[in-house]
């Protein structure tokens, strides 16, 4: 027979039957290692025997509870405010994409006093710089950027739904 933690663990708990007990204990008079062995299984099962287990708190499971729903209102505290961050980020896309498509329609005509002030201090600002950028193509690049602000967005989006769901499973 051959000695393993496991023969000598069921050894200590008394699970081995008449004949396991007497080939262990041919084989422990021979092999004084694995009889140290035994000796060092039997004190630490004694020592786990000897500690004080005591009950737990009747209000355990409500504390346990309360802790879990502070977490989900959390969480829930965090989604609204992604969803109001997203809110407010899909709306200056859109209003930037309105106001770029205004800006292009209205190029030779009269617009509204408070527009036409806002274009001329843009041109103001941005008279300082040094190489001259067509307008049209800066209304291309201003369109792409936004198109691509959105995508950028709904990726952002989807991958925080998916992190949420993971959270959500433990």
């Amino acid at each position: 027979m051959k000695i393993t933690d496991e023969i000598l663990n069921r050894y200590i708990d008394g699970s081995l039957n008449a004949d396991e007990v007497k080939q262990l204990s041919a084989e422990l008079e021979n092999n004084e290692e694995s009889l140290k062995k035994l000796r060092a299984l039997q004190t630490v099962h004694s020592s786990l025997f000897k500690i004080k287990t005591s009950e737990a708190p009747e209000t355990l499971t409500l504390n346990i509870m309360n802790k879990i729903l502070k977490k989900e209102r959390a969480v829930v505290k965090e989604k609204v405010f992604f969803r109001f961050a997203s809110f407010i980020f899909g709306v200056s896309i859109l209003t930037t994409i309105v106001l770029g498509f205004y800006s292009a329609n209205n190029v030779g005509t009269k617009t509204n006093p408070v527009t036409q002030n806002l274009l001329i201090q843009i041109q103001n600002i941005t008279a300082d710089f040094s190489v001259k950028i067509n307008p049209e193509i800066l209304k291309a690049g201003s369109l792409i950027l936004a198109f691509v602000l959105i995508i950028v967005l709904f990726f952002i989006y989807e991958n925080h739904k998916r992190f949420v769901k993971y959270l959500n499973r433990y």
